[in-house]
């Protein structure tokens, strides 16, 4: 009853404060979809129309007929390929029901009005591909190609998931052409398909015959290029035997215009031929010709920068950094749209060019600002704090400098939590972006509660094309803990810390919200220290990262590991600066910060090193749940180091997961395996966000 409540109690909040307005026009309504299904279509029509979806709307002929039509052509794009529309009118003019049925023929007189419509969409069966087979492929490493129709990624498969349609089956095809030709079989074609439908069913039953064709690699690679280009054009090498499809095409014809582009000729036109052929043990070898026709010359004259009239010219100039008088290079021009866009304060940056008289150019960046203030409310859930309610509040570019700040605030049962930050980008005129933060956290933990206030100030900055991000430092915090046993620790409840921390981060996941693929790593070195202003001294590291991996189409592999030590502390150490390892997003058997060294009163004393490994395989069942088997593990020493003192915790358990657009929703429940005198047997959790 309790983990029900406390579902139904976030899924209030959720819908209450995140939840869009599906509402539509009040006198047009859809039914026979379902109470979700047909506000997503409310929605959808009003949309499609272009109308305001608060208000009423005059029903008039061409209206309502292009709502059936738009509900005819949704359904079929859904699969549902003989759909019917039946409209009930009140207040209409000369008829109250019509009724359009596939293929859409117009059934109301010019003039018809009406004052409300109800359509009932009959859906029909909803047609499937429940075979497809492909034949002509032996000897061609591609996998399983009915993948390129059947979708998989999950053990069952929905009806829904294989919905067919013209439309989608010639993609299908498509798409499975271009993997042909990308291996080189560049004759790939189909010689035959048969299509057969059962249409009482939906059921779908395709027959595909390939020809694939010998392998193309390439030849020899020759060039047309006029006289007045042998200054500066210099060949690309191309080696022979490289497998010959259209992204090797293109990837060649990209080289040799930013060959141009970097001797300033903008306008370059590079075109390709296919030349002779000739057969090898390999397959054929195709020869290609490039004919480059570079255009003038061109000089970039001037930067513009139209529609921001709060920006400061200052710092858009500093952010592009083009230098006008030198030579237009269209990727420098693009690279400069890109760091405008860096800046955070545009919806949209648009580069066009204006001639002048002398062939020269101008750059025009059409800037778009941003909404800028923004007020946005939260909502969450995890499993120690539960329902968290808050909002967010941000001014952009407050003083035309591309500032930004913001407020946040959110209250949880067991936490506030009060912050705000001033970011300043292109600090002092280099590519640092600097920053002020301010802090109050006041949470009530396991055996004690906790507060910490006060602000930090540091700067950033992106290393290159790396991707690494380094940030450094200076915080002081005055860090209490009210309600342990000062008999078990000597270590300080109350302290102002004044410390700098460098940090270092390279995050290369496909998804940060639900990685499948990837990697993540990060590590922080913090310095404490009285002679920056606080009364303690010590240091702290902390090091992670994880790692995601694809076993087979359906399930995933992931894998965690972080640590982290106090050193140098004593006496003067903080006890909220201990490590606090376990819950829903550590180790869960055990709820937040309980699998630690425990006081002779059963409450939690934390580390002054540990360090947290997890392996979890995820499979999925459905495209959007999954369910998943963890086994969590910690190692900690209460005093320092893994010595005497040190234990190591372990958790296996099972859990199910719902993906939304704000990561997974999880229901996990950890089993701790070696569990001491007053550690549960095991945790249930129910909390949103990926675990590690």
């Amino acid at each position: 009853m309790k983990l029900a409540s406390q579902i139904c109690l976030f899924l209030g909040c959720l819908i209450s404060v995140a939840a869009p307005d599906l509402r539509a026009q009040s006198n047009i309504e859809i039914d026979g979809l379902g109470w979700l299904g047909e506000r997503r279509m409310d929605q959808r029509l009003s949309f499609l129309l272009g109308l305001d979806h608060q208000k009423a709307v005059p029903l008039d002929s061409t209206i309502l007929e292009d709502s059936a039509f738009l509900l005819l052509e949704q359904m079929r794009r859904q699969g549902y390929l003989n759909p019917a529309v039946t409209a009930s009118f009140s207040g209409a003019t000369e008829r109250s029901v019509a009724e359009w049925e596939t293929p859409y023929a117009v059934q109301l007189p010019v003039g018809f009005q009406a004052e409300s419509v109800v359509f009932k969409i009959r859906r029909g069966p909803l047609f499937y591909y429940e075979s497809v087979e492909i034949k002509g492929l032996s000897g061609v490493e591609l996998g399983d190609p009915e993948r390129f129709f059947v979708p998989g990624g999950s053990l069952v498969t929905r009806k829904k998931d294989l919905a067919y349609t013209s439309e989608n089956f010639t993609r299908r095809k498509t798409r499975l052409l271009g993997a042909l030709k990308a291996q080189g079989y560049a004759g790939a074609r189909v010689v035959s398909e048969q299509v057969d439908t059962d249409e009482s069913t939906g059921a779908v039953w395709v027959e595909l015959v390939l020809e694939t064709g010998p392998v193309y690699r390439v030849g020899s690679v020759s060039f047309d290029v006029p006289a007045e280009a042998t200054g500066w054009f210099e060949p690309v090498a191309f080696p022979e035997g490289s497998i010959f499809n259209p992204d090797w095409l293109r990837e060649a014809r990209t080289n040799l215009r930013n060959v141009a582009y970097s001797a300033g000729y903008p306008d370059v036109a590079v075109r390709s031929r296919l030349a002779d052929t000739r057969g090898d043990t390999d397959g054929v070898l195709q020869a290609v010709s490039f004919e480059l026709r570079p255009g003038p010359q061109v000089t970039l004259s001037d930067v513009r920068f139209v529609g921001d009239d709060k920006t400061k010219n200052s710092i858009l100039w500093r952010q592009a950094d083009l230098e006008p008088g030198t030579l237009l290079d269209p990727r420098e021009t693009d690279k400069a749209r890109r760091r405008l866009m860096a800046l955070g304060i545009y919806k949209q940056v648009e580069l066009n060019y204006d001639r002048r008289e002398d062939g020269s150019r101008v750059a025009v960046y059409r800037l778009t600002p941003d909404t800028r203030k923004k007020l946005q409310l939260l909502a969450g859930w995890g499993s120690y704090e539960q329902a968290r309610l808050g909002f967010r509040w941000a001014h952009q570019n407050p003083w035309g400098r591309a500032h930004r700040y913001s407020l946040n605030a959110k209250q949880s049962v067991k936490a506030t939590h009060l912050a705000s930050d001033y970011q300043l980008p292109q600090l002092f005129g280099s590519d640092f972006t600097g920053y002020v933060e301010a802090e109050y956290v006041s949470r009530q933990e396991i055996g004690y509660d906790r507060s910490r206030q006060g602000g930090l100030f540091g700067v950033s900055k992106l290393l290159g094309d790396s991707g690494v991000r380094l940030a450094l430092e200076y915080g002081w915090f005055n860090e209490r803990a009210d309600g342990i046993d000062e008999s078990m620790l000597a270590v300080r409840d109350d302290a102002q810390v004044a410390s700098v921390s460098l940090s270092l981060s390279l995050d290369r996941r496909n998804n940060v919200l639900a990685p499948s693929s990837g990697y993540n790593l990060y590590t922080t070195v913090k310095t404490a220290n009285r002679a920056l202003g606080g009364n303690v001294n010590f240091h702290k590291l902390e090091v992670g990262g994880g790692y995601h991996f694809s076993v087979s189409e359906s399930t995933i592999l992931h894998l965690g590991l972080k640590g982290g030590a106090l050193l140098g502390g004593g006496m003067d150490l903080p006890f909220n600066e201990r490590f606090f390892p376990g819950g829903e997003n550590s180790v869960r058997g055990f709820q937040q910060g309980e699998a630690t060294p425990l006081g002779d009163d059963g409450d939690p004393l934390g580390a002054e090193s540990f360090w947290v490994a997890n392996i979890e395989i995820e499979q999925r069942i459905l495209s959007d749940v999954s369910v998943v088997g963890f086994l969590d593990a910690a190692g900690f020493s209460r005093d320092g180091g893994f010595g005497g003192d040190g234990e190591v915790l372990a958790s296996a358990g099972l859990g199910l997961r719902y993906q939304t657009v704000v990561g997974p929703i999880r229901l996990e429940y950890g089993h701790n395996l070696n569990p001491r005198e007053r550690d549960p047997d095991g945790t249930l959790h129910f909390s949103i966000g990926f675990p590690f």
